[in-house]
């Protein structure tokens, strides 16, 4: 650890020194400098204005590595300690990432399990190929080519448009050389984010309520069809929908467990999270107040004055790497493209009221289209028992589902948004595991006469394979 307190010194010094010279140095010394790195002798991309809005930022960052770089000279009992208490936290992260891996290894199905849970993602695989090659909608079309197929640094600071799903983009902007732009390929990123949604909603499901339920929730995700146009639109949805499964995946663990490797992904899913679509702020904000009220509750392994101690260094963590990232587009465009874009305004409280049960409606309505009417009202019985159930069937004792619409109602209320149904995508894989959970869990204490056999596991096979025909069925022709 001191060798590499030492390189990481003796790097920061250097890195601060060259930050504060190109703070310093005039523009035309600079970019004569920065010139000579370009194959062609011509940086064109720093111009006087990049130069300018880069200033404070070389400054600052400069001034920081600096003196970290020298802290060790001006400041030797501080930099021991920190270096000292770094080194502890290093050790200490390397136990947790085994404990993690391991739980995540006993999450993971073994066995016909496994083979179940492949069948469902080879259905849901297809089920979403079919659309791959379906024409082009508008908002595809101007995200590839104003954004994704244009130079890294255009498509990184570039939000004129919330069209800019920046994380996505750029995952399309990788795609672009190898495949070109045809419609299946600048769809590979959202494609490939929905096929993960199932095995992550697999995880989600049986953290949450157990084996029974992970299958048929799993299967659910699989063939329900209002995923598939999410899953086959080249736009950064499906990417939230899974970063927010994720997001709470890993809340479920970090309940019963203070693992520093489980804190760190989850900044890191929620960072890639803001930086796809600034909507992460509901699944995030749902996360953070759940593990919270999970810990005053008494319903977590960590005390609530230390969870409130993590969530506030995690936040504030997830804060400056979001922050980090957008950074482009902060120094190209400002603040106010993300944080007070002009096409996502906030309504008068008149008109907010006035539009939300119209919206509701249209959610409802695109989340159960193409199902039977009785289809449909099995999920809202399914919901329904989940929340009526939820303290028998739940392996956690706050509910998921209370407080995410404590959440959504108190943030809506303060932000009065037009809520589009697309803003609500991250609760669509959390509604079909609810509802399946509602519909399976009650019966896991009874058992058939002749056989020591939960019902519950004979429901949760019956309707896994009803997903799996019946969907496949319908996608067939």
């Amino acid at each position: 650890m001191k060798h590499l307190a030492r390189i990481l010194t003796v790097g920061s010094l250097i890195t601060g020194l060259l930050l504060l010279a190109g703070g310093v140095l005039p523009y035309p010394s600079l970019s004569s400098l920065l010139n000579k790195l370009a194959s062609d002798g011509q940086l064109e991309s720093f111009s006087p204005a990049l130069h300018h809005a880069l200033l404070p930022l070389l400054i600052l960052t400069g001034s920081l590595l600096t003196l970290l770089g020298v802290a060790p000279v001006l400041f030797p009992k501080f930099s021991r300690r920190l270096w000292g208490g770094l080194g502890n936290q290093w050790r200490s992260l390397s136990s947790d990432n085994r404990a993690f891996f391991q739980a995540f290894s006993r999450a993971w199905p073994k066995g016909w399990q496994l083979i179940a849970l492949g069948m469902i993602l080879l259905a849901g695989i297809f089920a979403r190929v079919v659309y791959l090659q379906r024409p082009m909608g508008h908002d595809e079309a101007y995200t590839v080519m104003a954004f994704a197929n244009t130079p890294l640094w255009n498509l990184l600071s570039d939000y004129h448009l919330p069209n800019n799903h920046i994380f996505h983009s750029l995952l399309v902007h990788l795609v672009i050389p190898i495949f070109g732009i045809p419609p299946w390929a600048v769809r590979l990123p959202a494609f490939l984010a929905g096929v993960l949604t199932i095995p992550v909603g697999y995880l989600f499901a049986r953290k949450a309520y157990g084996l029974p339920t992970a299958l048929p929730a799993a299967a659910a995700l699989a063939l329900l069809p209002a995923l598939f146009d999410y899953a086959t639109n080249a736009r950064g949805y499906t990417l939230l929908a899974l970063f927010s499964l994720l997001s709470l995946t890993l809340a479920l663990y970090l309940k019963d467990h203070d693992n520093r490797l489980g804190w760190l992904l989850l900044v890191l899913v929620n960072a890639l999270g803001f930086w796809t679509l600034p909507i992460m702020l509901y699944p995030s904000g749902l996360t953070w107040l759940w593990l919270l009220g999970s810990a005053l509750i008494g319903d977590a392994h960590i005390r609530p004055a230390r969870m409130l101690q993590r969530l506030f260094i995690a936040g504030l963590t997830l804060v400056g790497l979001t922050a980090l990232l957008y950074m482009p587009v902060f120094l190209r465009s400002g603040l106010g493209a993300v944080l007070n874009n002009p096409y996502v305004t906030s309504l008068t409280p008149a008109e907010f009221f006035a539009t939300l049960p119209g919206r509701l409606d249209v959610t409802w309505q695109t989340w159960t289209s193409g199902l039977p009417g009785w289809l449909a009202a099995l999920i809202v019985l399914g919901f329904s028992l989940s929340l009526i159930f939820h303290w028998q069937i739940s392996r956690f004792r706050l509910p998921l589902h209370l407080t995410a619409a404590a959440w959504l109602a108190a943030e809506m209320l303060i932000a009065l948004p037009d809520p589009q149904t697309r803003y609500f995508i991250f609760l669509l894989p959390l509604l079909l595991i609810w509802a399946v959970a509602g519909l399976v869990k009650p019966l896991d204490k009874l058992r058939l006469r002749l056989r020591r056999f939960p019902l519950s596991h004979l429901l949760a096979g019956g309707m896994s394979f009803f997903f799996l025909v019946g969907g496949l069925l319908r996608i067939l022709p």
